[in-house]
């Protein structure tokens, strides 16, 4: 570790109490100029530090507690998922840091964790809201052995994941807006974006990145998301644990990865699905990029499509695309 990451470790193991600059010093051989510097960085990248005089440095422990790599991977569920764990004080997008990963033939199960990410990914080239230590951003890296046509009921098991996990740790179970976006009262709690690379000749999935981002501790949005967005803080009532969300999400997704569940009991896994889908039966627009069709959810069918009764196209099922309720 440098200088900077030693004196973090020392203020987490002491968070909430003063340190003094000299114990800091004397403890790491480094100088009270060395420990200034460190804390002065660290507050640049969003750190509560308190310096007191006469009393020291005190690290403010955020709400949700600290991300920390070898605590995660401690907690982390035994199986296909976590074989390898990269937590990022700050990324891009966790999914570009991951989709550099994936092309490697051992990358099967890599989970690549943020605390903030600048430039987050959402469908249709949006932009995904990632305050620092307020959300859970990560993306999980599968190398599957399926062909094309059943990569859209592996897309699913990350939206069921997200939904087990918020009932367990909220007691409240929020509904799916197909194909993976997970919202309550109408409001998105997690954005969900899968990235796959497919060989054009054999149809076979070469692999696929799932990048998850859940609101968690946020109490409000910026005015733009203020009518779209929600957070386990809004629909439990409490601040949770970052680590405990990201450990439940990826033990329920390893349940439905582990030897392949979620194709050998898909209609097992469907019929679940069906029951957490909000939009079936409802008015809506499927968002093309050069027009908008308007039509009628009729349900899902058995490789995870959405079935839609449209007014120009008849009945149809899309497999991918941006559907609006009206």
């Amino acid at each position: 570790m440098n200088t900077k990451e030693q004196v973090l470790q020392m203020l987490k193991q002491h968070a909430g109490v003063f340190l003094s600059g000299n114990a800091l010093s004397q403890s790491l051989q480094i100088t009270r100029a060395a420990v200034w510097k460190a804390v002065r960085s660290l507050r640049e990248e969003g750190y509560q530090i308190e310096a007191v005089t006469n009393r020291g440095y005190c690290l403010a422990e955020p709400e949700g507690g600290f991300l920390e790599e070898e605590s995660l991977k401690a907690a982390m569920p035994n199986g296909r998922l976590c074989r390898r764990l990269i937590l990022l004080k700050q990324v891009d997008s966790t999914n570009s840091y991951a989709k550099k990963l994936a092309e490697q033939p051992d990358s099967d199960g890599t989970v690549v964790v943020a605390e903030t990410q600048t430039q987050g990914k959402g469908r249709m080239y949006r932009h995904f809201y990632s305050p620092l230590r307020e959300g859970v951003y990560f993306s999980v890296v599968l190398r599957p052995d399926i062909h094309l046509d059943e990569l859209n009921l592996l897309t699913l098991t990350a939206a069921l994941s997200v939904v087990e996990a918020a009932e367990a740790l909220t007691g409240t179970r929020p509904k799916i807006k197909w194909p993976n976006d997970v919202v309550w009262n109408g409001k998105k709690l997690c954005g969900i974006l899968t990235e796959s690379s497919v060989e054009s000749e054999t149809g076979r999935v070469q692999y696929t990145v799932s990048g998850i981002g859940i609101n968690v501790n946020n109490r409000s949005f910026p005015d733009e998301l203020q009518q779209t967005a929600c957070s386990l803080w809004q629909i439990g009532g409490r601040t949770f644990s970052r680590q405990q969300v990201i450990v439940t999400v990826l033990g329920r997704l390893e349940r439905l990865l582990a030897d392949d569940w979620f194709l050998r009991h898909r209609e097992e896994m469907l019929a679940e699905y069906r029951e957490d889908v909000a939009l079936i039966g409802k008015e809506i627009d499927l968002i093309y990029p050069r027009e908008k069709v308007h039509g009628r959810a009729l349900g899902i069918d058995a490789k995870g499509g959405l079935l839609v009764r449209t007014e120009t196209r008849g009945d149809t099922v899309i497999y991918s695309g941006e559907v609006s309720v009206r």
